[in-house]
């Protein structure tokens, strides 16, 4: 039986620029898919390529080309991770894998689930506990 991976969601935009406007990073783009939240309700991260599934394996390993280009990455998204995509279409909170990257530029972790769809992600570093509320120092006794 030969697995099928099949694309979850198609949300790739094609970016034509010059050459001098791809060196640097295009805010505007960036902020677009800037839509990675933590539990905390805070932005924390950007997609940067299309949802993959996989059928027919368990326990597998998944590769998937980061599609989104370096000119419209937030500089500050330096974390690799993946999220995965909720039956609503919404993205889960990052999923903390650990992420490799093969000698094709794919993001890779290990232990993906059958039939559910992944997105590759990157995170700032501190997105576990951005937003988090501090508890008040407490009072010298």
């Amino acid at each position: 039986t030969v697995p099928i991976v099949a694309p979850a969601t198609t949300t790739g935009k094609t970016i034509q620029s010059t050459r001098q406007e791809a060196a640097r990073t295009d805010t505007t783009h960036c902020a677009s898919h800037a839509v990675i939240r933590n539990t905390h309700g805070v932005t924390v991260g950007q997609k940067v390529g299309d949802g993959l599934a996989g059928f027919g394996l368990t326990n597998f390993e998944l590769c998937i080309n980061p599609l989104v280009p370096p000119s419209s990455r937030c500089a500050a998204y330096t974390v690799r991770d993946f999220v995965r995509v909720l039956p609503t279409g919404a993205y889960s909170q990052p999923l903390g894998k650990t992420v490799t990257v093969d000698a094709r530029g794919h993001f890779c972790f290990a232990g993906a689930t059958p039939g559910m769809a992944y997105v590759p992600v990157l995170l700032i570093p501190d997105w576990k506990t951005a937003g988090a509320a501090t508890p008040p120092p407490t009072p010298p006794v």
